[in-house]
């Protein structure tokens, strides 16, 4: 999958993750959604609750760098990609189907059980991404910092905290994919 963007790619792969929530998520009741393939396996419901928790942290925190520096922004010249080696082995290592398992920081692990309107929340944290990218993608955010809000005392440049936002997203909704994909899956809806 593409690891390098510009902002409309970014924004088009966005929607496109959105539209698959959609066709994923659409029409399950509760009990589907919760639905766990085993004791430490997620639902598609908790992988969605993880995505939204972090996605909306991770936003909020790039809004307050930009805030900040606001009168530097300078016009992009790079597209939007991790910056260091290692952010970049990690976002080809978690391209799914991931090749390493990390275990979720404690801030981020989702509930047992989520709430049907979890769907909900996912397009809302998806449009804020949104949101942001289109009214800042055309500032070069390759050198504006902002503070990890999962990960105490990691600093990442935005555009690498993008990076990682997309493929941590397909991360999970292919996780999600391969619970519904589950023979023991109930299929059922609302």
């Amino acid at each position: 999958m593409k690891n390098s963007y510009t902002p409309e790619e970014y924004t088009a792969e966005l929607q496109r993750q959105t539209q698959q929530v959609a066709s994923l998520a659409g029409g399950l009741d509760d009990s589907a959604l919760n639905w766990q393939p085993g004791p430490k396996s997620w639902s598609i419901g908790q992988c969605l609750d993880h995505l939204v928790v972090m996605n909306t942290a991770m936003v909020g925190a790039m809004r307050e760098a930009v805030s900040e520096n606001l009168d530097q922004l300078e016009p992009r010249q790079k597209p939007i990609e991790a910056a260091s080696w290692l952010t970049r082995w990690y976002v080809d290592h978690t391209e799914p189907p991931p090749k390493i398992k990390l275990r979720a920081p404690g801030k981020i692990v989702p509930p047992s059980q989520v709430s049907g309107d979890v769907r909900t929340r996912f397009e809302a944290a998806q449009q804020a991404l949104l949101d942001f990218v289109r009214e800042f993608g055309s500032a070069d955010l390759g050198d504006v910092r902002y503070k990890n809000a999962i990960v105490s005392g990691v600093r990442l440049s935005i555009d690498t905290g993008l990076a990682l936002i997309a493929v941590h997203n397909r991360r999970h909704l292919w996780q999600a994919e391969q619970v519904k994909g589950n023979a023991g899956f109930p299929h059922g809806s609302r």
